[in-house]
């Protein structure tokens, strides 16, 4: 297995080095039909099928100008029923749906419906607080910086029926002990959005679905949580997230009898009745954290409201990790021998590009990534220019985590492969 990961990573890199000399020289933007082949060899793993992909796409923008739009592999798998994968086939995009709960937090925040920096059980009507910090103030800042000290339970969502209160008023609060005070530590939390949520929810008296949805719609995407507010078409040609388990594709979401469905999809699908839903208990129904269906084509269009005036406070002031003094977990899911996070607004990635190692050398980068299911995704917008991109990955091996980048060990191969894609396809500055 660890030789035909080292094979993976000399081909990935070699994706990089062609038709180019490194991956670090700059030319004119890459032809389509080079960009393509490059797409469809990453997807079949330069022809290793341990290493095939169920489907890949990727979008580059500027400004509002798509420059290239492409994708490879199938976006569903069933015998005579097979789909292509396209850079509109919508997914379930994962933890990008954090980025996207912020945008639509802080449009509520400019219509004065809710405040980031007021005590955030107000909204809630109960008290939320870490049980070793009593007297510590949560606000919806702490909640989208990741800094509440709110820690996953070991399942952040609640059924239909219950409160998100099930979650958290307990006996074993999820909550840090050892980081007790809301702003002082860093540590990625699921939950946070579960509660944001709820809390949103409350504030507007609005489920949280469809409170995203009137911003989606808004925006022109044909985007939603849960699929709730997509057009019934373009469900049905929406992608299934599979795993490949012993050299066969698994669904793990979104299978044919989801995208042929009409109401949201949850993870609890028994006896499910929005009708008789009280917005503000439980925003988890929804998967605030990760429940966003999107295409690769939406996600550049979204990602690129984070440069509006009125959004930029959202990365503006993030938090940064200090080495010398640790202020924070800069690993996702756990202790891994890499670091992602080293710079984080709210529900914003900051990618910087002046060290070594850089996503994107001499560029700063904002968005989000996401990875759940099987699937790898990222929403990417430069600091410095209208420079806008997306990309979408199903499939990803169950057997082991993917290889790490060449270059920067913060991304998979198959994300750095398509990283460097973008950067060959954008114009130089």
């Amino acid at each position: 297995m660890a030789q035909s990961a080292s094979r993976l990573c000399a081909f990935l890199l070699g994706l990089c080095l062609v038709p180019f000399l490194a991956a670090c020289v700059h030319s004119a933007p890459l032809a389509a039909p080079s960009a393509d082949q490059r797409l469809e060899r990453l997807a079949a793993g330069d022809g290793d099928p341990a290493h095939a992909l169920a489907g890949v796409a990727l979008v580059v923008m500027q400004g509002d100008t798509v420059i290239y739009a492409g994708a490879a592999g199938r976006a569903h798998i069933e015998t005579g029923a097979d789909r292509p994968m396209t850079p509109e086939t919508k997914v379930r995009v994962a933890s990008i749906s954090k980025m996207a709960l912020a945008l639509v937090t802080q449009e509520q925040a400019d219509a004065g419906t809710i405040n980031l920096d007021h005590d955030v059980s107000d909204y809630l009507g109960w008290p939320l607080r870490n049980p070793a910090a009593p007297n510590a103030v949560i606000t919806m800042r702490h909640l989208l910086a990741h800094t509440s000290t709110l820690r996953d339970p070991e399942e952040y969502w609640a059924p239909l029926g219950d409160d998100i209160r099930s979650l958290i008023l307990v006996e074993d609060a999820p909550f840090s002990a050892t980081h007790p005070v809301p702003g002082d530590w860093y540590e990625y939390t699921n939950l946070n959005f579960g509660v944001a949520a709820t809390a949103l929810e409350a504030a507007t008296g609005t489920r949280f679905d469809q409170l995203a949805s009137r911003y989606f719609a808004a925006h022109d995407l044909d985007i939603g949580y849960n699929w709730s507010g997509v057009s019934r078409a373009a469900r049905a040609e929406g992608g299934t997230l599979y795993r490949r388990e012993d050299g066969t594709w698994i669904a793990q979401t979104d299978d044919t009898p989801a995208l042929n469905a009409s109401a949201p999809v949850f993870i609890n699908t028994n006896n499910l009745d929005l009708a008789a839903y009280t917005p503000g208990t439980n925003g988890t129904l929804f998967s605030p954290q990760g429940g966003v269906r999107a295409s690769a084509g939406d996600l550049a269009r979204l990602v690129r409201e984070l440069k509006q005036p009125h959004n930029r406070s959202l990365w503006s002031d993030p938090w940064r990790y200090d080495a010398a003094q640790p202020n924070g977990v800069t690993s996702e899911g756990g202790p891994k021998a890499y670091d992602f996070t080293t710079a984080y607004g709210l529900a914003v990635h900051l990618l910087e590009g002046d060290h070594p190692g850089a996503a994107w050398p001499g560029e700063t980068l904002i968005g989000h990534a996401g990875e759940a299911y099987g699937l790898l995704s990222g929403a990417w917008v430069s600091t410095a220019r209208d420079l806008s991109f997306a990309y979408v990955i199903t499939g990803i091996s169950d057997a082991s985590e993917p290889p790490r980048g060449q270059r920067t060990k913060a991304f998979s191969v198959y994300e750095e492969a398509l990283i460097d894609l973008a950067r060959d396809i954008a114009p130089a500055r």
